[in-house]
């Protein structure tokens, strides 16, 4: 797993993307999705949550709160925007595919989920992370991460009911 990840840091890399792209899309490729070469293991799955807190770790010191309060009101409604509308688009989506509204709403929720981290990362290899623009949409990609998880709990836990 961590040849392909590596592999795909440095071809992507090569060509001038970002290397977590090519890290994620190394995986993809061994995983059991793709060529089955990598199962999927209690280890495996320790060391891949360890390093989302490792990457969420290097975000907060690459952070700073001075920078996005400065660009804290557009966040927020980009933020809001960004999660509204991938949500609506699930629903509908789901629903257009003939899914239960249920199935259709988490679809929807989970659409609207963002990563924090990758978008960071993929900043911070593009050399851009200290940009008003690059400032704004993780600003927008932390509230959505923030809000994410408590919008996919309460579905949960109204889908079990």
């Amino acid at each position: 797993m961590l040849l392909a990840a590596k592999l795909g840091d440095e071809v992507f890399k090569r060509i001038g993307q970002p290397a977590i792209v090519g890290e994620i899309l190394g995986g993809v490729l061994v995983g059991p999705s793709v060529l089955g070469l990598v199962e999927v293991t209690e280890v495996l799955r320790v060391f891949s949550e360890l390093g989302v807190v490792f990457l969420l770790f290097w975000v907060g010191l690459e952070t700073r709160l001075s920078e996005m309060r400065a660009v804290g009101r557009i966040a927020i409604t980009v933020g809001s925007v960004g999660v509204v509308l991938p949500f609506l688009a699930g629903i509908g989506l789901g629903l257009a595919l003939g899914e239960s509204t249920e199935t259709s709403v988490f679809l929807g929720a989970a659409l609207a989920a963002t990563s924090a981290g990758i978008t960071s990362a993929t900043f911070l290899d593009l050399g851009i992370a200290r940009s008003r623009a690059a400032r704004t949409v993780l600003g927008m990609s932390i509230l959505t991460t923030l809000v994410a998880p408590f919008v996919l709990r309460r579905l949960g836990r109204n889908l079990s009911s």
